[in-house]
């Protein structure tokens, strides 16, 4: 109850932000195609990123007036994923949903990430069974929640719930961080290296997956708090959403005239400030800098497209909050959500919390299925951990991976189908 009541607080304090700074409605324009490997059917804030889907999936109405923005921004991005910079300058001159559409295009087009969304959507139609008893007896998953998931989690998925029951039903041993649900990035962090060295078999092999706030928390004890020998037990870490880069909303909240409306928010829910400005969008990227990531470790981030159709109503207003600085999926900016020199997963029609997709069991196995396959290949298979992107260019002609200045016009064919019969077994009415 008392989460609810903070959630509903917040709310309130993003609306009246989005209501005084004169912010107008945002378009509702309908449209059915694609981005990268998925068929979308939502709503979109421009003509201009309706074109984009469309095009997407051949698609597109003949002589477009939008074409000329899409074939200049794909002469100036070539094969690279958006700076934060290029995504507000695309959102100035078109709109934050042709943005996003562009980041997770080019986001995709990566020759890395092609071979892990390919490989996630395979997994997808597989369920458990490429789960061995082996990988049962090898692995233990380390879950670390997200914030107030005691609270909230029912509604934000930060608990991490529907995915930890089916892990117990196939037999695959979990451990679950028992963070301060209100805790600092820096107290989970400790809290996460105390479990690792106190509750963890030290014969079994690490695997890290955490949500929201825990992304930071995760980053800062692989790649500061824990010794040498003890990230080595560490083979992968699935990051769903991480606040790596923090939120800009936590920067307002916390600042100028709405501050000491939220610290009286803070106060009559007994949530910390300490704990949210642990998560802004300053501190946050200066703790990046201090940080050195174990290059053998395989890390996946998962990022959810976050179209303005696709946000939750109780999540719309910090969402249109956010919409100033670019793409967002209703809490931190899509680029603030990426370790650089890892491999990403776009997950398509989800915002922040994906613990609103019905379907996320059965998602979380497939990446937890796709990371250990990562692990396994023998050699490990170097590309989440390149740091230039130059081995991925070399290796873009293997298999079936695009080579990157073919960045916009990559055969997803397969996968959407595949992907298509994922959600027809699951769900009767699909695109």
């Amino acid at each position: 109850m008392r989460g609810q009541i903070a959630l509903f607080a917040v709310l309130i304090a993003f609306s009246f932000a989005v209501f005084s700074t004169g912010c107008q409605a945002t378009p509702k324009i309908p449209v059915e195609g694609a981005v990268g490997p998925y068929f979308v059917k939502t709503i979109v804030d421009s003509e201009a990123a309706q074109h984009l889907i469309e095009r997407q999936a051949g698609r597109q109405k003949e002589d477009s007036p939008h074409e000329e923005a899409v074939k200049q921004t794909a002469a100036k991005l070539q094969d690279r994923v958006p700076s934060q910079s290029d995504l507000s300058e695309l959102t100035e001159e078109h709109s934050v949903d042709f943005a996003a559409v562009v980041f997770g295009q080019q986001l995709t087009a990566q020759p890395q990430n092609q071979k892990v969304q390919r490989r996630f959507i395979k997994n997808l139609q597989h369920g458990t069974e490429l789960i061995t008893d082996e990988h049962k007896r090898r692995y233990v998953v380390v879950v670390v929640p997200g914030y107030d998931y005691i609270d909230t989690g029912p509604q934000t998925g930060a608990n991490f719930a529907l995915p930890l029951k089916l892990l117990g039903e196939m037999g695959m041993p979990a451990i679950f961080v028992e963070v301060d649900p209100i805790g600092t990035v820096e107290e989970n962090a400790a809290e996460l290296v105390n479990v690792l060295r106190e509750k963890v078999d030290p014969r079994k092999r690490v695997l890290l997956v955490g949500a929201s706030s825990a992304g930071p928390a995760i980053h800062l004890a692989l790649g500061k708090l824990l010794e040498t020998n003890e990230t080595n037990r560490v083979d992968a870490w699935m990051n769903m959403g991480g606040l790596l880069g923090g939120s800009h909303a936590m920067d307002w909240l916390s600042s100028g005239f709405i501050g000491p409306f939220f610290r009286l928010v803070v106060w009559t829910t007994s949530w910390r400030m300490e704990s949210f400005e642990s998560m802004r969008a300053g501190e946050s990227q200066e703790r990046l800098k201090t940080l050195q990531m174990p290059e053998h470790i395989v890390v996946l981030n998962y990022v959810g497209l976050s179209l303005s159709g696709d946000i939750a109503d109780y999540e719309f207003s910090q969402y249109r909050f956010l919409r100033r600085y670019g793409p967002n999926d209703g809490f931190s900016l899509l680029p603030d959500m990426i370790l650089p020199g890892s491999c990403s997963l776009l997950a398509a029609s989800s915002d922040h919390f994906f613990g609103e997709d019905p379907l996320i069991d059965k998602k979380a196995v497939a990446i937890l299925t796709t990371a250990i396959q990562l692990v396994e290949v023998k050699p490990r298979d170097p590309t989440c951990a390149v740091q230039d992107g130059e081995a991925d260019r070399k290796d873009a002609s293997n298999g079936n991976i695009t080579r990157s200045e073919d960045t916009w016009s990559i055969d997803w064919t397969p996968e959407r189908e595949l992907y298509r019969r994922f959600l027809q077994e699951n769900f009767e009415d699909q695109p």
